[in-house]
């Protein structure tokens, strides 16, 4: 195997939070992915949310980044769905972890749902933010 790309987003916790940073540390830490090394995985970043109750609606991040609370909560008014997204402060917190811990690197699904990678709330941003500030 060259790389394997980890799916690891697409489920909540029992909050309803989307994929949450502390969520993707334990999932990895407690998987020996059948002895592909770590350095030829990519863990996954979401780049979209799923409401609460994991019905089928899915909203991108650039839909509703500006009404995304500090914690990461979206309410939407028309579905009366809650949604968790990963902020690019999880997003660069994710990177980080993967990087400082032997991982391949990162993957998004799906990138078109950011917002222009020079947009200050840009998730894409926030992964290079992670990549710059582990340059030795």
């Amino acid at each position: 195997i060259d790389s394997l790309e980890l799916m690891t987003y697409d489920y909540n916790d029992s909050e309803g939070k989307h994929a949450t940073y502390e969520d993707i540390i334990t999932r990895l830490e407690n998987t020996d992915f059948g002895g592909i090394a770590r350095d030829k995985i990519n863990v996954g970043l979401p780049f979209y949310s799923r409401p609460t109750d994991m019905g089928a609606f899915w909203y991108s991040y650039n839909s509703c980044y500006e009404n995304i609370d500090e914690d990461g909560w979206y309410h939407c008014p028309e579905t009366e769905k809650d949604f968790w997204f990963n902020t690019p402060e999880v997003i660069e917190r994710k990177t980080d972890y993967a990087l400082n811990n032997g991982y391949g690197g990162v993957m998004v699904w799906h990138y078109n749902c950011d917002l222009p990678s020079t947009h200050e709330d840009s998730l894409l941003k926030a992964i290079d933010n992670a990549l710059n500030s582990n340059q030795a």
